[in-house]
């Protein structure tokens, strides 16, 4: 009876997923707008590169004319400025051995000469940005020009940050029509005067995106000024870029402080865009955007001195133009992009609930198929755990720990479904492979409702944005592994067989062969763990037979479900019926179950491409494993015959 309620409660949290699930694919689909972004020192860099045949209108022309959208600037002091040619820098203290006029001039200053080039309006705007930094300034003409006396030594003042170019913005703004996007210094003196009016400054040009430049955020680790800048960003209405693998510190907290109006960011640098072949760049920046929610894509004109200007504008143009077409061809559009959707209904939390009670349901029969009287256990506890959760605000963490005991167990429990399935069918010998197919399938599904639970647990907003995300992944490539070896052993040994056999194992003398097996072992298990974070080990062309893959079926399926976990669970699941033994097989088979779940914990995925990639996955999974169990019964037969073998029973163990 109380497996019944168990059973129950399962297929009601089922239910409880599809909601949550639908508001999480209206989220994904509330922002389909691309923004392309061009930095833009790499700007200024490509034109100071040989063999370039453009000047800056022409090449920012051409950037609008290939659906660059936006131009990323950052802060400038006096010694870029005089870089630029904008400004002259002088040490009062010797002018007057350059200048006999200047001998009236303080000593121990810095003068700043406006280029005549400006007009009176860009001097005035350069003069306030420098007013607003330095308290103690004096106009003064020199030479017939605009220039200011600054009363600090020259060394103090020339990498004073004055903030953006506002003079530059605007041109880039008015003339070009570029939006454009601030690149403030995280780490600074926090001057909260200068900073406000930077912020306003930038507002009033139509500026709402801000891409702290640095390994931290503004105002980082000061909770105070953090409020103050979330509160400037609030205020003026900026949006927060958030840089995919390159967590700056703070950034996930200001974004909450900024009512989470964030967009995901990749940055692919001049390294990248020179070295790399067009066609990869174009895959990289399809799958940031289609696979990883990425909604800005910030590119620098790859100026290399290995080749001449025109070529690296060609090879940049090859790139950016597939990026345009592919984008367009996947539906989205180009422009400036908005943050997800954040509006969730309060009712969630039932939801929440409902799913709670299933997967804690499933734990009760996984623990019970250790030792039965543990079925009792799990349920009351996930809901005490869940009540305490909540009542103290820790809810984002109680369904983080509930979404990894979700997603260990519902692995574990395929598996030993599976054994038992193919238990029962052993009779059914005329139907080996279909019932292969059938229990395969079924314990998919068991994969499946853990891969569901997780991803409605963990529908809310800040896991699509990545400001949270699921934690135990190690976890999770270990623990089904571990639980489904502890099962089959328990299955086939009594425990104190188990431990006479441990015992006997431990007093063996240690050879060079073990220290050779172990060895092995470590390596296998370091390269299967290391597969599962963002900077896993790369195979030779792995990468291209990856791509190989999206380009066939649009979305890649994961290659260790198809070419390892899955065919290896049909190929035991046959041998354990034909012969009563795969105990081994089953734990490899574990793995594919495993990557099913764990293919609906990228929750920065859009859900569909996850179902997507689950779905080809099963398919090829299922028809390479057909494909071994023809191989493996060919081998057998190949080997009876060489052996002069009779009568083989099938069932022969």
């Amino acid at each position: 009876m109380y497996k019944r309620i168990l059973i129950m409660f399962i297929v009601f949290s089922l239910l409880c997923t599809f909601p949550l699930l639908s508001q999480r694919y209206a989220v994904e689909n509330s922002a389909n707008v691309v923004e392309l972004v061009v930095d833009y020192r790499s700007i200024s860099r490509m034109l100071e590169q040989d063999g370039l045949d453009l000047n800056r209108n022409e090449l920012l022309m051409y950037l609008k004319e290939k659906n660059v959208n936006t131009i990323a600037l950052y802060e400038t002091n006096l010694k870029e400025m005089q870089d630029n040619k904008i400004v002259s820098l002088y040490d009062t203290s010797s002018l007057p051995f350059i200048l006999n006029d200047a001998y009236m001039l303080p000593l121990d200053h810095t003068l700043v000469v406006f280029s005549p080039a400006l007009n009176h309006e860009e001097i005035d705007l350069y003069t306030e940005m420098i007013s607003r930094v330095f308290n103690d300034i004096q106009p003064y003409e020199f030479q017939g020009s605009k220039a200011l006396i600054i009363k600090e030594e020259i060394h103090q003042v020339e990498n004073r940050l004055l903030g953006i170019d506002l003079v530059l913005a605007k041109i880039l703004h008015h003339e070009f029509d570029f939006n454009l996007a601030a690149r403030l210094k995280s780490n600074r003196k926090f001057d909260p005067n200068f900073l406000e009016w930077q912020f306003a400054q930038l507002s009033k040009l139509g500026i709402n995106k801000m891409i702290f430049d640095g390994g931290q955020v503004l105002g980082y680790p000061d909770t105070e000024q953090m409020k103050q800048v979330s509160e400037w960003m609030n205020t003026y209405g900026f949006n927060l870029s958030l840089i995919e693998f390159h967590d700056q510190l703070g950034s996930k907290s200001l974004s909450r402080l900024n009512k989470l109006q964030s967009i995901r960011l990749f940055s692919m640098s001049s390294q990248v865009l020179a070295g790399y072949h067009p066609q990869r760049i174009i895959d990289m920046a399809s799958l940031a955007v289609t696979e990883r929610n990425i909604r800005i894509l910030y590119m620098h004109l790859p100026y290399v001195s290995a080749l001449p200007g025109n070529e690296s504008i060609k090879k940049f143009d090859e790139a950016l133009t597939g990026i345009v077409t592919k984008l367009n061809d996947k539906g989205y559009e180009l422009g400036d992009a908005i943050p997800f959707s954040s509006d969730y209904s309060q009712q969630n939390n039932w939801y929440y609930l409902g799913i709670a009670l299933g997967v804690f349901s499933l734990i009760s029969l996984l623990v019970s198929k250790f030792w039965f009287p543990l079925i009792y256990i799990p349920l009351p506890l996930g809901i005490a755990l869940y009540t305490i959760g909540f009542i103290t605000k820790h809810d984002v963490l109680i369904l983080q720990l509930f979404a990894l005991l979700g997603a260990v167990a519902a692995p574990t429990m395929a598996i030993i479904k599976a054994v038992e399935w193919s238990q029962q069918k052993k009779q059914s010998r005329p139907f080996l492979a279909l019932n292969s197919i059938l229990i395969f399938i079924s314990a998919c599904f068991i994969s499946l409702y853990g891969a569901l639970a997780v991803a409605g647990l963990l529908s809310d907003i800040v896991f699509i944005k990545y400001i949270e995300q699921f934690r135990g992944v190690k976890l999770l490539f270990i623990m089904p592994i571990v639980l489904t070896s502890v099962y089959l052993v328990l299955a086939q040994y009594s425990i104190s067989e188990v431990i006479k056999r441990v015992h006997r194992f431990l007093n063996q003398a240690l050879l060079v062969k073990h220290l050779l097996i172990l060895a092995v072992v470590f390596i296998i298990g370091w390269y299967y763990l290391s597969r599962s974070g963002n900077y896993a080990f790369i195979l030779p062309f792995e990468l291209e037979f990856r791509q190989l893959l999206a380009d066939l079926f649009g979305v890649r399926p994961r290659t260790k479900e198809v070419f390892f976990g899955h065919p290896l669970l049909i190929l035991a699941i046959y041998c354990f019926m034909k012969y009563g033994r795969a105990s081994l097989v089953f734990v490899f088979g574990a793995i594919g179950q495993m990557s099913i779940v764990n293919t609906f914990t990228h929750l920065h995925t859009p859900l569909l491409v996850s179902l997507e990639r689950t779905i080809i996955g099963l398919i090829l999974g299922l028809l390479i494993g057909l494909l071994l169990i023809w191989l493996f019964n060919l081998s057998i037969k190949k080997w009876i015959e060489k052996r002069g073998y009779k009568n083989w029973a099938i069932s022969k163990k």
